[in-house]
């Protein structure tokens, strides 16, 4: 009798602490996925959109690739596009001609329609326009300053290793198999080494993925 009050005393004990463990598991990672936002306790979606984007476009600098990271935290982890969504949308920028800042309009669209898409591509492209008119009436005097010539070489540097960082997230996230990885491959050598143009290297991808997993090659993960 002692030893099946002891057995199930132990058992409640190892039942809380699984169900501490989890709940703490569960707040790190909402902390984790659901960015802070300026404003906060706000519920209207239009004004959310337009914060984040707006800070996007503020604070990132390196070109359109550079930008990913940061939308799949401040787009994906709140919910308001799902993981597929997201990639898919991405691989149609990128088939589409226009700068891949236009993916700030799908990403609005899939979230809240129309009035979402233009919200979204306004509030991305503002911070970039607004530079643009500010130091545009002095900047071409400005650039030919020794220490600022210097220094936009090293800024130069710095975007190509942001775009790295882009590179190497999108691999981890979207290479799940030998399939894909072959994939990557043979788009990088068309766009790269045979100067392809991108929506044709992106449908000759989509092609020859399928062929690949209609053939079951390389449905090993890796």
């Amino acid at each position: 009798m002692a030893i099946s009050g002891i057995s199930v005393a132990k058992k409640f004990r190892e039942v809380r602490v699984s169900r501490r463990t989890q709940k703490q598991t569960h707040q790190a990672s909402s902390d984790f996925c659901v960015p802070q936002r300026f404003i906060a306790g706000s519920t209207n979606q239009y004004i959310l959109l337009a914060e984040t984007f707006y800070r996007i476009g503020s604070v990132i600098f390196g070109g359109g690739q550079v930008v990913l990271p940061m939308l799949v935290s401040q787009v994906v982890g709140p919910g308001w596009v799902s993981t597929t969504q997201f990639y898919d949308g991405m691989a149609l920028t990128q088939a589409l001609p226009g700068p891949l800042f236009n993916f700030s309009a799908y990403l609005g669209a899939v979230s809240s329609g129309l009035p979402g898409a233009l919200v979204a591509c306004f509030a991305l492209f503002a911070p970039g326009c607004v530079l643009i008119l500010a130091v545009s009436p002095f900047w071409l005097e400005v650039r030919k300053q020794p220490r600022v010539a210097l220094a936009l070489r090293g800024i130069n540097a710095s975007a190509v290793g942001f775009v790295f960082a882009a590179v190497v997230m999108l691999y981890g996230q979207t290479v799940a198999s030998g399939a894909d990885a072959a994939v990557v491959i043979f788009v990088a050598a068309l766009e790269g080494g045979f100067d392809v143009p991108a929506p044709l290297a992106i449908g000759a991808g989509g092609a020859f993925g399928a062929v690949l997993n209609l053939l079951v090659v390389g449905s090993k993960a890796i």
